[in-house]
């Protein structure tokens, strides 16, 4: 299980989300850090970048980086 790490402006972000939402986007979280590269997910590289991905919950975009030594998200 990799470790996850939520910067402050996401917080409060995703604190201003409606709770439905919240909830989608919390369950996407556990899911990517049970196994981040696992199919099924909406998941991305993003161009130009080494070790950035985005997820897509909804209209909802949450972009992240992966350490695969450090095993963090």
């Amino acid at each position: 299980m990799y470790q996850l790490t939520i910067r402050s402006k996401a917080e409060k972000n995703f604190s201003k989300l409606p709770k439905s939402l919240q909830e989608r986007v919390a369950k996407k979280l556990k899911l990517l850090q049970e196994k981040p590269f696992q199919i099924g997910l909406d998941v991305k590289k993003l161009v130009g970048t080494e070790k950035s991905y985005r997820l897509r919950v909804g209209e909802t975009r949450i972009i992240y980086q992966i350490d695969t030594s450090l095993k963090s998200i």
